[in-house]
């Protein structure tokens, strides 16, 4: 079962009236065979003495508690007892509808929720599937989560709109994508795109496309530049740019599916903990095999990504310029200089992974000069080193390359944000968005690459040097 399938069915299990019935249908979600749940729910298989209580050997101890109950004693009260059995089971698990407790006597990890927020948990109890936590973990369950959501969306889309152009439809999953990002990570106000969705279109979805093209028109152009008939639920909405929004949002159907499927997108997911380089596998989940093998678009993971770049660059600007350093305001300052003037091109980018990784790991080499400088007491004044443009890319699929361009204004923000938690008064807004090198849609077989990214290009090379001490 897909991920987007087991919280949805959680989901419905929750807002369920019948309370008694909770534990079942919770369990059928998992690997339990039908007759054990049968079983359990004649009492046959349930080991538990209290009442409103389950106990199902090796797998679960679970009890109901009354609302007006102490969760937290009851909780505490369950350890004990199974403390004392023979055969442990692998969770206990205490609700009052309101919150759950939960621990998983396996690896002593607990689980402390709101009833209604179990579905976005429910990798915890995967161990009933044969999957243990700590694997699912490392795959980054927000970033599976968000590439089934959309893969869904897609499909239901492009069957909706069969004439559409492949590219009106990409280019507004992009949009959307961005807007869904944007309202989770202070970008726009929280939750402020999927409310506006919730709250002025038709359930039936039969007005939402005249609301996207309201949007997305608005996101174009900068506050005081607006008509003064702009709808005012639009003036929360902020300036864009970065040519994101610049081309005219293609007419599209939408239904009642469709926009649940959106509004599912910005409820059920947490886009703060996305990475960029997600985009890179959501395009296997959204785009067919056949076009996937025929146009060579895979993604590659992080740390095959760092095997690469290391050795090329990352190394000698780390262990070796970085290091030698340590301690020298001049030499600092070149090296922040120096970061800033380096440009990268990937001929057959995919949906950015390279560019993606390369641009966060410079940016934090960028906040660790600031750092060492302020350690050596040395007062600095931010002016940003490492900037977009410095990013060239090529891809013969023009989806990836909206991906790509997205994904580095995502890893722009996320590296925005770290280097205000880092360095105190440190602030790079991330709006406007600021624009790439170059991107392009191309066969990079045939391209000129020198007009791409010209050999002789000296315009940022050429430029002020980025001396960031007080006074230099």
């Amino acid at each position: 079962m897909a991920i987007t399938e087991i919280e949805d069915r959680i989901t419905d299990i929750i807002n369920q009236d019948n309370q008694d019935e909770f534990i079942y249908d919770f369990l059928s979600v998992y690997d339990f065979p039908k007759a054990t749940i049968t079983k359990l729910r004649k009492g046959t298989n349930n080991l538990a003495k209290e009442s409103e209580a389950v106990y199902l050997k090796n797998r679960l101890y679970y009890q109901q508690v009354a609302a007006d109950g102490n969760l937290m004693q009851r909780f505490v009260d369950l350890k004990q007892k199974v403390e004392e059995l023979g055969a442990k089971p692998r969770y206990i698990m205490v609700t009052d509808f309101k919150n759950v407790l939960a621990k998983d006597t396996k690896t002593g990890d607990t689980l402390d929720v709101k009833f209604k927020r179990l579905p976005q948990k429910f990798e915890f109890f995967l161990a009933w599937n044969g999957i243990e936590k700590a694997d699912f973990d490392k795959e980054n369950p927000a970033d599976i989560r968000a590439a089934e959501r959309f893969a869904k969306l897609y499909d239901v889309v492009v069957k909706d709109n069969p004439d559409a152009s492949r590219h009106g439809l990409n280019l507004f999953l992009i949009r959307v994508l961005f807007c869904l990002f944007a309202e989770d990570t202070d970008i726009f106000e929280k939750n402020l795109f999927t409310n506006r969705i919730k709250e002025l279109t038709k359930e039936d979805g039969s007005d939402l496309d005249h609301f996207f093209k309201t949007l997305f028109g608005v996101l174009d152009i900068e506050k005081n530049n607006r008509n003064a008939d702009t709808p005012s639920w639009l003036t929360d909405f902020p300036y864009v740019d970065g040519d994101l929004f610049k081309d005219p949002h293609e007419s599209l159907k939408f239904t009642q599916h469709s926009r649940k499927l959106i509004i599912d997108a910005g409820e059920k997911l947490e886009w703060d903990q996305i990475n960029p380089d997600i985009l890179g596998s959501m395009i296997q989940a959204v785009a067919s095999e056949d076009s996937r093998s025929h146009l060579g678009m895979h993604y590659t993971s992080v740390p095959n990504i760092i095997k690469v770049i290391k050795p090329l660059f990352l190394d000698e600007l780390r262990r070796k310029a970085f290091k030698d350093a340590k301690g020298n305001e001049k030499k600092l300052n070149d090296l922040y200089d120096r970061i800033g003037k380096i440009k990268f091109m990937d001929p057959a980018c995919g949906s950015g992974n390279f560019l993606i990784i390369t641009y966060k790991e410079l940016r934090q080499l960028e906040i660790d000069i600031l750092k060492e400088l302020n350690g050596m007491g040395i007062a600095t004044m931010y002016v940003p080193s490492v900037t977009l443009d410095q990013f060239y890319g090529i891809e013969i699929d023009d989806f990836a390359c909206d991906v790509t361009r997205l994904s580095l204004w995502i890893a722009e923000h996320q590296m925005n944000k770290q280097l205000e938690r880092e360095i105190d008064n440190a602030v790079r807004p991330t709006l406007p968005l600021q624009h790439a090198g170059a991107i392009i849609c191309g066969n990079a077989l045939r391209i000129d690459w020198d007009k791409v990214l010209p050999t002789n290009c000296q315009t940022k090379c050429n430029g002020s040097s980025k001396n960031i001490s007080n006074g230099v």
